[in-house]
């Protein structure tokens, strides 16, 4: 025999608030990187999605956008660099390492004056 079981919590006022302040403190890294990092961000925001379906898993799987961010504004030149960040370890880097450094590369081609 199936049994449910459902639990309900209720805010009060100050609780309430508190809830939508966590709603409205999604960050906008547009706000937060400079124009070239946020350009950059963008592409590793690409890359990721093509690399998630690849492997067939979710987004976040490959990289959060908080790892992106940290990226794009460090940009790391090695497997080393990228594994400072924080929740890249060295399995994530060497995989997902190539598509990164390929980002970079092509976004400081672009960017180099002439």
């Amino acid at each position: 025999m199936s049994q449910w079981a459902i639990l309900v919590e209720y805010l009060d006022s100050q609780d309430k608030s508190q809830g939508e302040q966590l709603i409205k403190s999604k960050v906008d890294y547009k706000e937060i990187l400079n124009a070239a990092d946020f350009s950059l961000f963008s592409k590793l925001r690409e890359a990721r999605k093509k690399l998630a379906e690849e492997n067939g898993l979710p987004v976040y799987a490959v990289f959060r956008n908080e790892q992106l961010s940290e990226i794009a504004q460090r940009r790391p030149k090695n497997l080393t660099e990228c594994m400072k960040i924080d929740g890249i370890g060295q399995g994530k880097a060497e995989k997902y390492f190539s598509a990164i450094i390929e980002c970079i590369n092509a976004e400081t081609n672009e960017t180099a004056p002439f």
